[in-house]
């Protein structure tokens, strides 16, 4: 069988009998290659690959732009296969596409947004007076749509729009509402010095002049006005006009932002780190080509060229050109910044023959942080001191990166993708599962594999240790699930009969079960492809289904259904004694010592290698000390770092790691301070 973690087989085929697809190239998260003798081997840096943002990158690299969370990543699809930030593994598909889009939108809209998200007042209803045809409907997220058509008339039509907005605060807001409108070419009727479809804020009292509608019908664009306002409810209105017939014109979402004189609620931490000058005032365009350089130097890990930023600030020369706010055009600029592929792809700018420091910065970022520099490692990359003596020193910059708190994040993405913890809050989540568990209970539930993970980052634990048979780290709420009292109010190491490391979590047991009973199979897949590198083959045509009593009654009634298939006994010798090891529990991971018949639970076990284990402690034990799991582990870190299966040409890279590992143990900060430093990261971009 292949060494090579795989993404866990599906459900039809794990109940056909057989376990599921063993190797896929296009899943294949880590190939170690076989045995290499890297004396025998140049050490030449292998060329990286071209990869796109995942979207726990995507979010990780918005949030630190704007500093804080920006909810980016639920619009993006995730490349199929174990490993999301593996070359072989990802696309580029039209859902990519519009989710970056979307997420480009939300990201550019909170970078220049006043308000703090509480502060942003939407109107979800509104009404037309008066008009041949009127039609009114809600749109997404609540918002009140209205359409007005004019037709027939060579004079004005006019049309008047109505809504009461809850002013939480008196002050100076920004009133917003999002409006278009379109002429018929071809049929219309002008009237002399006509222009189009216009919008005029009369209510409470006429503001300004008529704004000429910067946009369709179909894509609604903000018109802003100031007004001073009161607290309590405040009834504005619109005039929608039109001098063309027939048109078409529609009026979106209302908004009030603010007030202006609350610096809290007015200028929020995205704002403040995006726009460091006056968006309004006589310097606006100004203020608005230096808030698009330097969020473009911050976004794309380099300064942008003369060229590339004539290119982003046309959307800038629109607006002044139509007489829009300024921050209309920056608004789009920035999300241009954001759907550019010197943003969503990433890796090697520099030619084979030196290394771009601006290029291992960003590399350095995304390994430790999963972001982009900040602005120690961007200055000593943008001066071409990175990689010299003194504080740009690599090893300088990668110690305090990886004593910053963000480099927990990375540890964690690790852990997910690693143990596919995706599905362990699926399945927690998951209505009819967890009977009786709180929402508290089940949120610390989907948490409990990351705080152990976090634990072992802090303490420096060595990876395998954590499948050893130990006390379990509970806060209050999963100690009320296990049944033990945990004290004070934080997590606490507890013991928990019956229950000791990584293998004995409920979340964990249940991710690999079937929803109605427990699976020896799935879980005995589930050990050999994430913690031993060593997946089934795919299953043989034409192999009967499972008993549908499997899991509910004694372990012999599987061992007989297996044994009985001379052409899958063969992959279940490896896989049934590992899942076997794990029958103390069923399907939601609550423990048990007899089956729903009433035979009683046989928890004995076995290793590939032979070695026999009692239960889930022993053969947490069995794990930790083996070497094969060692060195499935070692693959895995150094092949998600290197976003591809490691080659001949990393062999020096490979031996840095090893020794690494051997003088400070299997621990993250040992393997990542080991890649980091290493050619694969810092060398030229390689040749092979």
């Amino acid at each position: 069988m292949s060494r090579a973690l795989l993404p866990a087989p599906s459900l039809a085929l794990l109940l056909s009998g057989c376990p599921g697809p063993g190797s896929d190239p296009s899943k294949d998260p880590v190939d170690t290659g076989g045995d290499t003798d890297s004396s025998q081997v140049a050490c030449e840096p292998a060329r990286r690959p071209l990869v796109h943002l995942t979207p726990w990158q995507l979010e990780r690299i918005v949030g630190d732009l704007l500093g804080e969370d920006v909810a980016v990543a639920e619009v993006v699809p995730s490349s199929t296969g174990a490993w999301e930030g593996r070359a072989s593994a990802q696309a580029i598909t039209p859902a990519h596409v519009e989710g970056w889009w979307a997420a480009g939108g939300r990201a550019a809209e909170r970078a220049l947004a006043r308000g703090d998200g509480g502060v942003r007042v939407r109107a979800i209803d509104a009404g037309f007076d008066e008009g041949e045809r009127i039609e009114t409907a809600l749109g997404e997220a609540g918002a009140a749509w209205a359409w007005a058509w004019a037709t027939g008339e060579t004079s004005p039509s006019t049309f008047v729009a109505e809504v009461t907005l809850d002013v939480p605060r008196a002050g100076t807001w920004e009133v917003q509402a999002w409006a278009g409108g379109v002429v018929f070419v071809g049929e219309e009727q002008r009237l002399p010095g006509s222009k189009g479809p216009t919008l005029r804020l009369v209510a409470p009292s006429p503001v300004g002049s008529a704004r000429v509608l910067p946009a369709t019908y179909e894509q609604p664009a903000p018109v802003s006005w100031s007004l001073v306002l009161p607290v309590g409810p405040v009834t504005l209105g619109w005039e929608l006009s039109t001098d063309v017939t027939p048109s078409r014109l529609v009026l979106d979402r209302i908004e009030l932002v603010g007030p202006a004189e609350d610096p809290d609620w007015a200028d929020p931490p995205a704002r403040r780190r995006t726009v460091a000058c006056d968006l309004g005032g006589d310097e606006a365009r100004a203020c608005a080509d230096a808030v698009l350089r330097d969020f473009t130097a911050r976004a794309w890990a380099r300064p942008p060229t003369a060229e590339e930023l004539t290119s982003l600030s046309r959307p800038l020369d629109l607006a002044v050109e139509l007489g829009d706010p300024v921050s209309t055009g920056l608004g789009y600029a920035l999300r241009a910044v954001l759907l550019s592929p010197s943003f969503l792809l990433r890796d090697g700018r520099e030619g084979p023959d030196a290394p771009d420091a601006l290029a291992v910065g960003e590399r350095l970022a995304r390994l430790l942080w999963g972001s982009v520099p900040d602005a120690t490692l961007r200055a000593c990359a943008e001066t071409g001191a990175l990689g010299t003596e003194g504080p740009c020193a690599l090893s300088i910059q990668v110690d305090r990166m990886l004593a910053d708190p963000r480099a927990d994040a990375v540890v964690r993405d690790f852990g997910r993708q690693w143990l596919a913890l995706d599905a362990v809050t699926a399945v927690v989540q998951a209505p009819g599962r967890f009977p009786g568990a709180s929402g508290a209970q089940r949120v610390a539930l989907a948490e409990e594999p990351y705080a152990l993970l976090d634990e072992a980052r802090r303490s420096d634990t060595p990876l395998p240790s954590l499948l050893e048979p130990r006390a379990q780290l509970l806060s209050p709420e999963l100690g009320a699930w296990y049944g033990v009292e945990v004290q004070g109010p934080g997590p606490a190491w507890v013991e928990v009969p019956g229950r000791g490391g990584l293998l004995s979590q409920a979340g964990l047991l249940a991710a690999t079960s079937n929803p109605d009973r427990s699976s020896p199979v799935r879980r005995g897949v589930w050990v050999l492809q994430r913690l031993l590198c060593d997946p089934p083959d795919p299953a043989p045509a034409g192999v009967p289904a499972l008993p549908e009593d499997a899991g509910t009654t004694s372990a012999a009634t599987v061992l007989a259904a297996h044994a009985g298939n001379p052409t899958c006994a063969r992959c279940y010798d490896a896989i049934d004694p590992l899942g076997l090891a794990l029958e103390a529990f069923d399907h939601d991971g609550l423990r048990r010592t007899a089956y729903a018949d009433g035979s009683p639970v046989d928890a004995r076990g076995a290793l590939p290698d032979g070695t026999e284990v009692d239960d889930v402690q022993g053969l947490g034990s069995a794990l930790a000390g083996s070497s094969q799991v060692q060195d499935c582990l070692e693959a895995g870190l150094l092949a998600w770092a290197l976003a591809r299966a490691p080659t001949e040409a990393d062999a020096c890279v490979e031996a840095g790691v090893h020794e690494a590992v051997e003088r400070e143990g299997l621990t993250f900060e040992a393997v990542l301070r080991a890649v980091a430093l290493s050619e694969a990261i810092t060398g030229p971009r390689g040749t092979r």
